[in-house]
């Protein structure tokens, strides 16, 4: 009896699931796209930040 292929992390079957990645197009001239732009340059201090408190004791 043959196997069935697992079911991906959506509720697909494995062979039609492109390794469960999931993409959104987003518009650089967008305001979602300068918000996430934002979000993510202030994590990138926060996590800076925190690697100067640790090198620094």
């Amino acid at each position: 009896m043959p196997e069935e292929p697992a079911p991906c992390c959506h509720g697909g079957e494995e062979s039609s699931c492109a390794g469960c990645v999931k993409h959104k197009h987003r518009d650089k001239s967008g305001k979602e796209y300068k918000c996430l732009i934002s979000r993510l340059k202030r994590i990138e201090g926060q996590v800076r930040g925190v690697t100067k408190m640790v090198e620094d004791d």
